[in-house]
């Protein structure tokens, strides 16, 4: 159901003799004054839960990604009101299992707490690479070939694996720099993996998302980059960061939690901190179209190999200074969570930092069952 206010008054649906949606419209004025002629107003009801919903997405233009299964989340009032659409957001690493985990979260920040707008999410963890060769052992699990947009280095064990430190040929409680260099000096060998990162993202954007698009009755809102973002945690933070920075006309908002800002390894093991170094220092400088950005670490993610708090901290300011669209606070945002290591589910635990921020709730309150 949509609503059509043109008088000069403010309305609100009643539920349980409780309001749970009111408008503004302007007073004193007539319609043809209106610099907009009409406002739309969609107005919540009583469905309180979002539906999580999956499709394999193939794709016609790159064998090594081919098919895939991704899922979409969709909020709850999707099924109250058919002519409602949505911003939609692009999750790395959110596959339909993990949405079905975090629905009750989401729901409970868009309805129960109502601190944001809602919005929808696609994403996916299929990550299989059976249909392409590696010069490593064989390997079915390709998020760094997808989540990295140049190639590094990853090494292998010749004996063991990782779980058993190279079968004891690495010892325990190293540093990350000295587990590294351990693998170097003859407990491992290097392979270079990585660097489809921009091959997945044109998948997403020309593939995935009209595909889901289509399955929703065209009520996703993508094709306006203001209504467009994307976002992740770990290397999904890193190619998040790496969507924004570099493909400011497609995504107009995001968010990079946990990022590893300090890929790709090298042969020699030191990390290039390419995205830092080279990304946004060197390409998309000046004017760009107007962007919100939020980004995030763990208080407890600092090292001094992969260096996650000060990478995040530089790439902040680097942003600001290298493009007067941003703003600390306005158009950026940075969080440093207390107490935090890194973790996935650090990092979920987190999303209604960045959907406050970045979809924020507009108008009165809407959810369905107030506090008497």
């Amino acid at each position: 159901m949509s609503c059509t206010f043109c008088n000069g008054f403010r309305c609100s649906l009643e539920a349980s003799n409780n309001p749970n949606h009111g408008t503004h419209i302007h007073i004193s004025k007539l319609e043809a004054n209106f610099p907009v002629r009409e406002e739309f107003s969609y107005p919540f009801f009583f469905t309180r839960s979002g539906s999580v919903h999956a499709t394999t997405v193939k794709s016609l233009v790159n064998q090594i990604i081919g098919s895939r299964i991704w899922g979409y989340y969709l909020p709850p009032s999707y099924n109250e009101n058919h002519y409602k659409t949505y911003k939609t957001f692009v999750v790395p690493d959110l596959s339909p299992a993990y949405m079905e985990l975090y629905r009750f979260s989401f729901d409970d920040i868009f309805v129960e707490k109502a601190i944001a707008e809602e919005v929808v999410f696609i994403g996916s963890h299929d990550y299989s690479l059976s249909n392409l060769t590696q010069g490593g052992p064989t390997n079915n699990e390709g998020r760094t070939d997808f989540l990295t947009p140049i190639p590094g280095i990853q090494y292998y064990c010749y004996n063991g694996d990782w779980s058993d430190n190279c079968a004891g040929c690495i010892p325990q409680n190293v540093s990350g720099q000295e587990y590294m260099e351990y693998f170097r000096d003859g407990c491992g060998y290097p392979v270079e993996v990585g660097g489809l990162g921009e091959d997945y993202l044109d998948h997403v954007v020309n593939e995935v998302l009209p595909a889901v698009q289509l399955l929703t009755n065209d009520r996703i809102r993508f094709e306006i980059r203001n209504n467009l973002g994307i976002g992740g945690c770990s290397l999904g933070g890193l190619l998040a960061c790496h969507a924004l920075w570099t493909r400011p006309n497609t995504f107009g908002m995001g968010w990079c939690k946990s990022s590893s800002f300090w890929w790709p390894t090298e042969v020699n093991v030191d990390n290039g901190f390419y995205f830092l170094n080279h990304t946004i220092k060197k390409t998309n400088l000046g004017p760009r179209a107007p962007q919100r950005i939020y980004i995030d670490v763990g208080e407890l993610e600092e090292d001094p190999y992969y260096a996650q708090v000060s990478a995040a901290l530089a790439v902040v300011d680097t942003m600001i200074a290298n493009s007067p669209q941003f703003s600390m606070d306005e158009s950026l945002w940075f969080t440093l969570a207390s107490g935090q290591v890194h973790s996935s589910t650090n990092c979920m635990s987190r999303t209604w930092n960045s959907l406050s921020l970045l979809s924020p709730p507009a108008g009165a309150a809407r959810n369905p069952n107030p506090p008497a």
